[in-house]
């Protein structure tokens, strides 16, 4: 999946049935949309010298935390410290890597010594990226990557929101529809967040539930479509972009903010996660090679 912070959008998603296969393996399918100048940031999962070959080929740029075995860059200088993020201080060096033909790919490792450790004990984050020291500051590269975890908060707010994996669904590709068309409406639901925080400057400095939105829409779309004829639509049909968007600011205008203002509730109390055999924690069972296999005597949610 390919997700913009910046927007809050879903740019891009490549469906695919088996689970075994790697994030890492399915990357080749994605570097099509891969353009010149444009920054990719990702987890480890995607450190590896391959990939990051790629993007320079392509005059792009990545920036990937660095996984602990790839892609075994050499050091050049030693560290140098270059300032402080919000969550620790920021030292950068440069590395190389074989850039796949005779010569080498010169890139920059960024270490933030954490203040704090991560909840897996962790003191130092390392990222590699492409980007050139003239382009953006180490500091700056380290806050971006700091808005990476966004995604997994997406993922949440397509569950618990827009209901995405619909347990039901007997076919792989029937589940993978449902969660793309849920995809599709976080879009519009991250749309209709953006109308209300340009017609109500509240909502700029709060942040707004895409919770709340999505119940207004399940509890009066119904009557609205009752109430409303198919020809009070046709109008809109043949608004541009630039036309649509300050129609919905207008019409966002009419609605109350403060009932759609989140409300941020206490920190979690920590709890010590109980004993489970790591045997069990890694088995996967991917559902298509079960249905390929013609054996259903047990099947894992994986889809």
């Amino acid at each position: 999946m390919l997700y913009d912070p910046d927007l809050d959008l879903v740019a891009d998603v490549l469906p695919w049935e088996d689970a075994h296969d790697h994030e890492r393996s399915l990357l080749k399918h994605l570097l099509p949309q891969v353009e010149p100048g444009h920054l990719w940031v990702a987890d480890r999962g995607f450190s590896t010298r391959s990939i990051l070959q790629a993007f320079a080929a392509r005059d792009a740029f990545l920036l990937v935390r660095e996984h602990a075995r790839n892609p075994s860059p050499t050091e050049g200088r030693p560290r140098r410290k270059v300032g402080r993020i919000e969550t620790g201080t920021v030292f950068e060096q440069s590395v190389s890597i074989p850039d796949g033909a005779s010569g080498v790919l010169r890139l920059r490792r960024i270490e933030i010594e954490l203040d704090t450790r991560t909840e897996d004990g962790e003191t130092v984050i390392r990222l590699l990226t492409n980007v050139p020291a003239g382009r953006k500051a180490a500091t700056t590269l380290a806050r971006l990557y700091r808005t990476r975890w966004r995604i997994e908060c997406l993922f949440g707010r397509l569950e618990s929101v827009l209901e995405s994996e619909v347990r039901s669904l007997g076919s792989l590709r029937g589940a993978l529809l449902g969660f793309c068309v849920a995809l599709v409406a976080y879009d519009v639901l991250a749309l209709l967040q953006a109308a209300v925080r340009t017609a109500h400057p509240v909502c700029r400095e709060k942040p707004i539930s895409p919770f709340y939105i999505a119940a207004e829409l399940r509890e009066y779309y119904g009557g609205m479509k009752a109430a409303l004829p198919e020809e009070v639509w046709v109008p809109y049909e043949s608004q541009t972009s630039a036309q649509l968007a300050r129609t919905l600011v207008e019409m966002t205008g009419h609605v109350d903010p403060m009932t759609l203002l989140k409300h941020p509730r206490g920190p979690k109390p920590r709890r010590q996660n109980g004993y489970a055999p790591g045997s069990e924690v890694r088995r996967q069972v991917a559902t298509s090679r079960v249905l390929a296999a013609g054996t259903v005597d047990y099947v894992k949610q994986d889809v």
